[in-house]
């Protein structure tokens, strides 16, 4: 290859606890010519981990398309209409608790529920915990109440359709669903985790939350409960730099010229 490229999704500081990534990027370091990191947080991250290799890295967030994503929600029906009347939460994720705190999730919409606070939770996605989610999900009898909704391979009409959009994962990198969810336009609730303060500011484009159960459902009761807030943070409220696709385009482009930045 002219350029070998290798991506970095994701804090390794958080979520490469075994170093197993780490050392994989230490044995192949001679063949890459650069690394291109998602968020800037995340090359802060490598930077730390790799000062040797700081040389190498560059900001480059992901390419979101933002109207292909609007055209695959146009003229598509509420894919919620049979499930009845209430405040439809959606969290769009890998179905893996280590990383996107599913149980957590899922104890947190109990509590509320019990609370009284009207709102059905849809999780679409796929992953290796879903059956033991499911099985949470009928144990704690909230089968009319949180819906896996499996993969679907057009995502968009559920953030169209949905009330408030969800992301309260334990870590990410730059997430996808935080600029999905905002380029819909949804009323965003997020965990702070990597990247997260470079996609939104906090109150504008969404609500950010300590990335702590007690505070996610503070912030849970808070979305649910106001009206107003979330008429407030109905907007696609995205940071310049992450909305802007032909930047990137020319990151990438002189990453695989070779030019320096």
């Amino acid at each position: 290859a002219r350029r070998r490229i290798q991506w970095i999704r994701n804090d390794l500081a958080e979520c490469d606890p075994d170093g197993k990534a780490a050392r994989n990027i230490r044995q192949w370091k001679d063949c890459v010519d650069y690394y291109a990191c998602v968020a800037g947080t995340s090359k802060e991250s490598f930077d730390r981990i790799f000062p040797d290799l700081a040389d190498k890295s560059r900001l480059v967030y992901n390419v979101i398309d933002a109207d292909q994503m609007r055209r695959s929600a146009a003229n598509e029906p509420d894919p919620y209409h049979s499930f009845g009347p209430g405040l439809r939460v959606v969290t769009v994720c890998r179905l893996a608790d280590k990383a996107k705190g599913l149980f957590r999730m899922l104890r947190i919409h109990q509590k509320l529920v019990r609370e009284g606070f009207t709102h059905k939770w849809f999780l679409v996605g796929d992953g290796p915990d879903r059956e033991a989610v499911q099985l949470a999900v009928e144990k704690e009898g909230l089968l009319d109440s949180f819906f896996l909704l499996g993969r679907q391979s057009n995502p968009f009409p559920y953030y169209k359709f949905a009330d408030i959009s969800a992301t309260l994962s334990f870590y990410e990198g730059l997430c996808g669903t935080v600029n999905e969810a905002k380029i819909m336009g949804k009323p965003l609730i997020a965990t702070e985790f990597s990247g997260i303060h470079e996609q939104i500011v906090d109150g504008v484009g969404g609500l950010i939350v300590a990335n702590q159960e007690d505070a996610i459902y503070h912030g849970m009761k808070k979305i649910l409960s106001d009206e107003s807030l979330r008429a407030k943070l109905t907007n696609t409220a995205l940071a310049k730099e992450i909305a802007d696709d032909q930047w990137k385009l020319q990151m990438l482009h002189d990453l695989i010229m070779g030019e320096k930045q």
